[in-house]
């Protein structure tokens, strides 16, 4: 080859730069800048970056990674990653106390931290673990409580204490009498409120007095003081102490002095406080010690807490309606407080406070409204378990709250009160049934007649939703409870009339809710309710039939519902495909409804009905295509169709198998021999029939009577050549239809099937189709044979076909010249391609047989593996180099299943050798079924050794012996199935074998080999994934050593799968720590880190953002939510325990606090009389004018199309007609004809009109602009435009020309330079429109008029054509 001459010149000029590396353009001497990095000419200004977490981590790196030095026994290995594992701690020192457990684990004192608190403090006790793993050291009660528990720790420890819960608990008892100062008193206190809760019970039954008078006292000396933390901590230790005492002991005026104490905080200023206080009387009234189940069964639980009437008469006095004149708050951190307690008050209490509640619902407070619907839900939605609401008083309460509906205008409290009236009828229904169902006829009523009718969407929605609980929880329970049903008829039948009635509105806005709604109503029902669905389906249906109707896809649904729960039988009378004699095609829509939801239906239905249909379409369809009506004859073939595809869903379950079968079995089988359209929808439904009639015995003999019939008829169609795709998916389709029938079908039939199968495969020589075929039906029938008969078949036909080889092409060719006649007569045989495509079949077939004798469970299977095993296994292991392409994951399969039916195989075993060289080589292999193969059998190989000593360790080695191969292929397959085995058995492998499969994957990282490179790639992945973060990274400094010091040339073929690598271990470790471990060298994988980096930066902050707009987007302004609690929300930790650490700070911007906003609706002709019971209705949070104002503005718009109209009944049609209606600015109309005088304000802005595009030549504008007054009429009028208006006699009268009005438009866009118009800034682009006139009517004129629009046309198409030249 000849040199390639640079055609660059100054080749040996200045420096060049490599390939890929042009970007960069920073010089490599940085002299200023290294001086820089090294703070040459500053001081220390911080930290060096040594921290102690630096300092533990490069513990961890240098404990699990490769030490060059000297090596550690396995033992000590193994003992110390166990002893570091343990304590999860990365810390590798010699002192035993710091790796083992303390022997007080049952007083919960153990060594799993290792913080900078634990410097400082040695305690070891569980209850303070938050505080020494959530050190602050800026946070001054933080250090206080640091030094205190120290100084407690070095106490108990002096005086040999074991560091329990219960000597804390006492050390920091006396710690408190002792504490003079505020800081010692909380710090002492929040370590107290951590330790107490597990403090054993009977110690805090017997410190109760003493521990009670210490914070009682506390409490007293600092209610009135500002520190909230100390507030807080005591409550909370008194809370805890209180849950422990006895039942018996709240008789004691001294344990409700204490428990006083804690109630009267319940309304404290502090927030913070104030929750604190309401979660501990909470937690005592619902989470005491007697109040909750304990193991013993004898023991009850007592309904009600001693201390629930202190409660409830407390609460009552807050909210009486004289204490809303002191103000709302307190009023409304009461019923607040209820949410969690109301439940469980006495039955008295309930409902003297439920009284109380609903007279505070008619105060004109919307806090207060929305307050009391949260309390009442919370009520309604406590369990049944713990709550003392009877069903008495919950359908009095729904009653009430049903008289104290809101106005339909006020959207947020007509929200609320749907939800809570909604969770009161299904609690009422969980209740007492009979009580529930005769009042939810006025809430339906309420929802249909009004709330569907309201013009907002989200009334609409909420009505909707609470219709459908209604229905569900209440509802079909009645239905489905035959007294119940009989009892409340009538109010059930009224349910469903009236959510009927909201189909008769034709242009109600929620006709889609009303459908959906009525779709529920067809999912409960059932055949007793047929006299009140029918109509409703027969009016849903008349309103889909209906004009101008736009919710087909509800309609269907709801018809789905209906053909599901109702059956197809119900929804055909109501609604019938036939229309007298003829097929009525424009409910042909029912048929896909009908096919997607039958199930539980009869087959009688099909065969008396469908049946017919599908006759009487077929007849017309051949009537049609005989007077050649093309049209008609393929809709009623097409409907055909559809009705025989309804059979498999009337296969779904049906219920009268052994009854209706035999009446289609003839049909049936006559369809599949001669209408091979069909043939889908028959096998289909012969295998859904076999399939749900396994349970049931006498359907399963019905249907194995009709066996010697179907079977011969798939086998026809199976053995039968296919055309096209169709008919080869039913000869696929008849396979799996003989498979499944042969479970149910008679021995004598399986076994004559079998020997016909037989004979034909030998008289079948060469033809490839027929042979392919056979051995398919023998690979089915062969199962259902005794072990005799499977030898034999294994002796004759799959032996020889495994072993048979091809011969070379040169012999073939002989030996079929050698065996042509000598009289001449030439008979027909196999070409060599069409012979090796033949064999190669026969393989496959083979051992696909081989294989389901394999995996059947039959015990003659069993028996014929168990009679001939050594000679599968010589089989198998012989044929390696005989084996086809195509077969060899059927053979791979086939040694998978002789591994497991092996009973015990180590790893000298030939099998497994033989297994392993052979499946690392096909791993890969181009079938990707073949390589799937490839990795079960080495998992199955890995299953097998990981349980023997040594197996696991000989199985790598196996493995490994193909990384010396000298072909690059084989070591590449052989690093993808370690790849394999590192993910399958990485726990079995220990950490010091995967680390040198590290080892051994980095040298060959270095290799040349492209293909070599990508398998250890694999591997690189696989190890990534499955060890732990703590053992990978130990490894890391290894592994981004090997990938820089990578070829080139393989750095740029994997320059991907090391992208996804450094993406992944920045997400683990964070870019500052990868970043270290990158040689300073690589600058391509430093620059290609920082560039993730940005972008990991850049995915971080549009997740926030959408987070942030989902946070933002969400309304729950008046929703009302079940916020009763659950008594493991109750007794639960808060969510985090160190608030009582945190210092308050005082926000220093404020919040405004929103005004109580409430507005009166009152009539022209009345007045609101406040004093009236319904007065509550006439006031709303909701502005009703503003609602007006937008109603009438709408109807008005929807009246006249959005434009002006004149007061003698004229249009006028302005450029702003499309503009935002909030501009009110005047702007010209563009009306010539219109007597208005607007004119436009040149300091407005106005947008660009859309009407021209821009860049329309001059010439255009120019021949017919109205605007600029330049018209062949009109030429000489171009007034510029004034502000004077007309007005007055003589000279001031107005002209009312239209000239004069033509004249004063547009004359701003006329050029001073040049002809024409001119564009300007910030106002609409000129343009211009042809007058019409009654002249262009005239024939004569034709000629003259058709002239004057040629200019136009030319003008326009001239920029287009000089366009189209360009390109």
């Amino acid at each position: 080859m000849g040199k390639f001459r640079s055609k660059l010149k100054g080749k040996a000029k200045g420096k060049r730069w490599q390939k890929g590396q042009s970007s960069n353009s920073n010089p490599k001497t940085q002299k200023y800048r290294e001086m820089a990095k090294s703070r040459f000419f500053q001081e220390n200004l911080g930290s060096t970056g040594l921290t102690q977490q630096a300092v533990l981590k490069h513990d961890a790196m240098m404990t699990y990674g490769h030490n060059s030095g000297k090596q550690k026994s396995d033992g000590e290995n193994e003992l110390t990653i166990a002893k570091e594992f343990e304590n999860m701690s990365v810390k590798t020192g010699d002192e035993d106390s710091e790796t083992e457990y303390s022997g007080t684990m049952r007083s919960g004192t153990f060594r799993t931290f290792q913080t900078f608190a634990s410097d400082w403090s040695q305690c070891s006790n569980v209850s303070f673990s938050k505080l020494l793993n959530r050190f602050d050291s800026n946070n001054a009660i933080h250090k206080e409580m640091l030094a205190v528990l120290a100084a407690v720790t070095e106490v108990i420890k002096e005086q040999g204490g074991k560091e329990t819960t219960t000597e804390y608990f006492a050390a920091l008892i006396q710690t408190l009498k002792a504490s003079e100062d505020d800081s010692s008193l909380v710090a002492t206190l929040s370590l107290l409120s951590m330790g107490i809760k597990s403090v054993p019970q009977a110690v805090l039954r017997k410190q109760f007095s003493d521990s009670a008078s210490i914070f009682i006292e506390i409490l007293e000396k600092n209610a009135q003081g500002d520190n909230g933390t100390l507030l807080r901590s005591t409550i909370g230790c008194l809370s805890v102490l209180l849950r422990a005492q006895e039942y018996a002991l709240w008789g004691d005026s001294s344990t409700m002095k204490v428990f006083d104490s804690v109630l009267a905080f319940s309304l404290h200023s502090k927030p913070k406080v104030r929750k604190a206080a309401q979660h501990a009387v909470t937690a005592i009234l619902r989470g005491s010690c007697f109040m909750l189940p304990s193991e013993d069964q004898k023991a009850k639980v007592p309904k009600l807490h001693p201390a629930s009437n202190r409660v409830a008469e407390y609460c009552l006095s807050q909210i009486k309606p004289e204490a809303l004149l002191s103000g709302h708050r307190s009023v409304l951190h009461i019923l607040t407080m209820l949410r969690d307690v109301l439940s469980v008050f006495s039955k008295d209490y309930i409902k003297t406070i439920c009284e109380a509640i609903l007279s505070l619902m008619t105060h004109n407070n919307i806090y207060i409204k929305t307050c009391c619907m949260h309390t009442l839900h919370a009520l309604f939605s406590s369990p049944l378990e713990t709550s003392n609401l009877t069903s008495t008083l919950a359908a009095q309460l729904s009653r009430a709250l049903l008289a104290a509906r809101p106005a339909a205008t006020d959207t947020g409290q007509s929200l609320a009160w749907v939800a809570v009236l909604q969770q009161a009828l299904c609690c009422l229904a969980r209740l007492d049934l009979n009580l529930c169902i005769p009042n939810v006829s006025p809430f339906v009523n309420i929802c249909v007649t009004e709330l569907w009718l309201s013009d907002v969407a989200d009334i609409n929605s909420a009505s909707t939703n609470a219709l459908k609980a209604i229905l569900l929880d209440c509802v079909k329970p009645a239905v489905e409870s035959e007294e119940c049903l009989r009892k409340h008829k009538t109010h059930i039948d009224s349910i469903f009339k009236t959510i009927g009635t909201g189909l008769d509105n034709p242009f109600n806005q929620a006709i889609k809710h009303v459908i959906m709604t009525i779709a529920v109503c067809f999912e409960i029902g059932n055949e007793k309710l047929f006299h009140v669905l029918g109509p409703l389906l027969k009016k849903l249906n008349e309103r889909r039939e209906s004009h101008n109707f736009h919710h087909e896809k509800e309609a269907e649904y709801a018809t789905g519902c209906a053909v599901k729960a109702l059956g197809p039988e119900f929804v055909l009378r109501h609604i019938p495909l036939r229309d007298g004699e003829d097929i009525n095609l424009e409910r042909s829509w029912l048929l896909p409804v009908l096919r997607e939801k039958i199930v539980n239906s009869n087959l009688k239905f099909f065969a008396t009905e469908i049946l017919e249909m599908a006759t009487f379409c077929r007849r017309k369809s051949r009537e049609f295509a005989q007077t050649n009506d093309t049209a008609r004859a393929h809709t009623y073939d097409l409907l055909c169709n559809q009705l025989w595809a309804l059979l498999p869903s009337f296969c779904n379950n049906p219920k009268d198998i052994k009854e209706s079968f035999k009446a289609i079995a003839r049909v049936l089988g006559n369809v599949l021999k001669d209408n091979p359209e069909f043939r889908h929808s028959v096998m289909q439904a012969l295998r859904k029939l076999i399939a749900c009639s396994v349970d049931n015995e006498a359907d399963k003999n019905e249907l194995g009577r009709f066996a010697k019939n179907y079977l011969p008829i798939l086998l026809n169609i199976y053995m039968s050549p296919a055309k096209g795709s169709i008919a080869e998916g039913q000869r696929l389709a008849a396979l799996e239809t003989i498979q499944v029938y042969l479970t149910i079908s008679d021995e004598n039939v399986r076994e004559e099937l079998y020997k016909n199968a037989l004979q034909q495969l030998e008289a079948s020589v060469d033809n490839h189709f027929q042979r392919e075929s056979i051995l398919d039906i023998i690979r089915l029938l062969v199962l259902y044979q005794t072990s005799e008969q499977i030898a034999i078949l294994f002796d004759k036909w799959v032996f020889p076909l495994c072993e048979t080889v091809l011969e070379d092409p040169k012999t073939f060719k002989k030996a079929r010249r050698e065996a042509m006649p000598e009289d001449g007569e030439v008979k027909k045989q196999l070409r060599y391609k069409e012979k090796a495509k033949l064999l190669e079949m026969e393989h496959k077939k083979a051992y696909r047989i081989l294989e389901e004798i394999f995996r059947s469970e039959k015990e003659t299977c069993k028996e014929f593996i168990k009679d001939n095993y050594k000679k599968i296994k010589k089989m198998l292991m012989s044929s390696l180099s005989k084996v086809a392409d195509s077969s060899k994951a059927a053979r791979l399969r086939c040694i998978e299943h002789l591994i497991n039916a092996t009973h015990f195989v180590d790893a000298e075993n030939k099998l497994l050798k033989s297994a392993i060289a052979e499946s690392v080589i096909c791993t890969k292999d181009i079938n990707s079924k073949c390589r799937q193969c490839a990795f079960n059998v080495i998992n199955t190989v890995g299953n097998v050794l990981k349980t023997q000593d040594g197996g696991m360790q000989a199985f790598i080695e196996m493995l490994s012996s193909g990384l010396t191969a000298p072909l690059p292929r084989v070591v590449s397959a052989t690093l993808r199935a370690l790849a394999s085995a590192l993910f399958n058995f990485s726990e079995e492998m220990g950490l010091e074998t995967v680390q040198q499969l590290l080892e051994k994957v980095a040298e060959m990282m270095l290799n040349n080999n492209r293909e070599i490179v990508a398998g250890a790639m694999s591997f690189l992945k696989v190890y990534t994934k499955v060890l732990p973060t703590e053992v990978l990274v130990g490894s890391l400094p290894l592994i981004f050593k090997t990938l820089s010091n990578m070829s080139e040339d393989c750095k740029r073929h994997s320059r991907l799968e090391i992208g996804y690598f450094l993406a992944r271990m920045t997400r683990k470790y964070g870019a500052e720590t990868v970043e270290k471990l990158i040689p300073s060298e690589d600058e391509v994988m430093l620059k290609r880190l920082r560039n993730i980096r940005k972008m990991e930066n850049r995915k971080k902050r549009m997740r926030e953002e959408r987070r942030n707009q989902a946070d933002s987007d969400s309304d729950n302004d008046m929703a009302v939510k079940g916020t009763s609690k659950t008594l493991e929300d109750i007794l639960k930790d808060s969510d985090s325990e160190m608030e009582y650490l945190d210092e308050e700070v005082t926000p220093k911007n404020k919040v405004k606090r929103a005004k109580n906003k409430a507005w009166i609706q009152d009539d022209n002709e009345e007045i609101v009389d406040l004093a009236d019971i319904s007065a509550a209705r006439k006031i709303t949070a909701t502005d009703p004018t503003q609602k007006k104002k937008v109603t009438e503005e709408k109807a008005q718009k929807k009246k006249d199309g959005g434009f002006k109209t004149a007061p003698d009944g004229r249009l006028i049609i302005s450029e702003d007609a499309f503009d935002d209606e909030e501009d009110e600015t005047p702007k010209p109309s563009g009306d010539i004809d219109s007597d208005t005088d607007d004119t436009d304000d040149e300091g407005t802005d106005a947008k660009p009109s859309k009407l021209l595009k821009p860049g329309i030549k001059r010439r255009y504008d120019d021949i017919l602009s109205i605007k600029s007054g330049r018209t062949n009429k009109s030429r000489a009028s171009t007034a510029t435009l004034s502000r004077y208006t007309t007005g007055g006699r003589g000279i001031h009268r107005p002209l009312g020309s239209a000239a004069s009005v033509a004249s004063s438009v547009g004359t701003e866009y006329r050029s001073k330079k040049a002809k024409g118009d001119i564009k300007k800034k910030g106002k609409p682009d000129p343009y211009a429109y042809l007058p019409l006139s009654r002249k262009n009517l005239n024939k004569r004129k034709k000629a003259i008029t058709s002239k004057q629009f040629k200019g136009i046309v030319k003008s326009k198409t001239k920029g287009v054509k000089l366009k189209s030249k360009r390109k």
